[in-house]
């Protein structure tokens, strides 16, 4: 507790203790070491993380070793304002095994080679934090066994949410995100395509959100929803929105005081109300085919909206 070394771990295996995390780190800014031939493990006993920080803990860790939960909460982050840098292969798959970055956490965070697969609770979940967060290329969300939520951005006043891994949704409510005044880039495969898997960009978001590659397909609810917030949003060529099994709104802008939306992807919708906008006071591009074509689909434009609105010339209406 509150330590100030350097700690080296080689050939360490750690497995399955009981009544704490396989690696606690409280308060201080001691820099740890977890080398490549060293391992994490936490698939029975007592419920406890796998890896714990907590307290304003001030320094680097690097974790080139595996790591595995089946059970429990999995990588939890407290006020942690040090450098996290997970290098090595982490597994999560079970319990509530996800990572959680919290409660005044400003720190910078890589996750290189770590799999999320259906927690109980969030996948990805910064709450209440300024952290800085990088999951990479050969890192991965998946959630299809749980109605719960992929990513979560609460509370995030600065700071960068950067994933360049797949995100794939078939159940729960996808991307959400509250009071997020930061950046936040998805840059990898996102595939949300069952339950109500979309995009909420809520509670006075204020921050710069870009989608490039983003699937969402016949979620329950909106597909992509701003409400209460001035965010800016580039949802870019590769990504698009279809909506043809369910009577729900394929874009939905509300009380969007400031920002602008470029929409390059195509929006498809053969049912619901198509795209609404009520008190949209931004600027509003949807350069990609848009395609209204069914049940009562098409553009409302309401609510004292005073925004500037452009819609390519490959939109079609047919469905009123």
């Amino acid at each position: 507790d509150g330590g100030s070394g350097t700690f080296t771990f080689t050939d360490t295996d750690i497995t399955n203790v009981t009544g704490v995390a396989a690696i606690e780190i409280n308060g201080g800014t001691s820099n740890i070491n977890f080398q490549a031939d060293s391992s994490a493990t936490k698939t029975a006993g007592a419920a406890q993380s796998l890896i714990n920080v907590t307290n304003g803990h001030n320094g680097t860790m690097t974790y080139a070793g595996t790591g595995n939960a089946t059970i429990d909460d999995g990588l939890q982050f407290n006020d942690a304002d040090g450098t996290y840098n997970f290098t090595g292969t982490v597994t999560l798959n079970g319990g509530d095994a996800g990572i959680d970055i919290l409660n005044g956490s400003s720190g910078t965070f890589t996750f290189a080679d770590t799999t999320i697969t259906s927690p109980t609770g969030t996948a990805l979940n910064v709450d209440a934090s300024f952290a800085n967060v990088n999951f990479q290329t050969n890192s991965s969300i998946t959630q299809t066994a749980n109605n719960a939520i992929a990513v979560n951005v609460n509370d995030h006043s600065v700071g960068t949410v950067d994933v360049d891994g797949t995100v794939t949704a078939t159940n729960g409510t996808g991307l959400q995100f509250n009071d997020a005044d930061g950046i936040y880039r998805f840059d990898g495969t996102t595939v949300l395509n069952g339950g109500d898997a979309g995009v909420d960009i809520l509670a006075a978001s204020a921050g710069t959100f870009t989608f490039t590659d983003t699937t969402i397909t016949n979620p329950t609810g909106v597909a992509f929803n701003i409400d209460a917030s001035s965010a800016n949003v580039n949802f870019e060529t590769a990504s698009s929105i279809t909506q043809t099994a369910n009577v729900a709104t394929a874009v939905n802008i509300n009380d969007h005081t400031a920002g602008a939306l470029v929409f390059d992807g195509d929006v498809t919708a053969t049912t619901g109300l198509g795209m609404q906008f009520n008190n949209a006071d931004g600027s509003y591009d949807f350069d990609g085919t848009n395609s209204l074509t069914g049940g009562t689909a098409g553009i409302d434009i309401l609510g004292g909206s005073n925004g500037a609105f452009v819609f390519a010339a490959t939109t079609n209406i047919g469905g009123r």
